[in-house]
């Protein structure tokens, strides 16, 4: 996600980031999230989420 992300407002992003955090801490999963917040607009930025993936899937 980007911070000109035309596709996923920031406004809704920085709304949506505490309640998934939420959701995700009352599982016992905090680890299977990953918010990643660019500089730019809609984009995939590789340098974060390989290693994530790696690491989950």
């Amino acid at each position: 996600m980007g911070r000109k992300d035309r596709f996923f407002p920031i406004e809704g992003v920085n709304k949506a980031i505490p309640i998934i955090e939420k959701v995700y801490n009352e599982d016992n999963y905090p680890e299977n999230i990953l918010i990643d917040l660019q500089s730019e607009g809609h984009q995939f930025y590789g340098d974060k989420i390989y290693p994530f993936l790696i690491n989950h899937i």
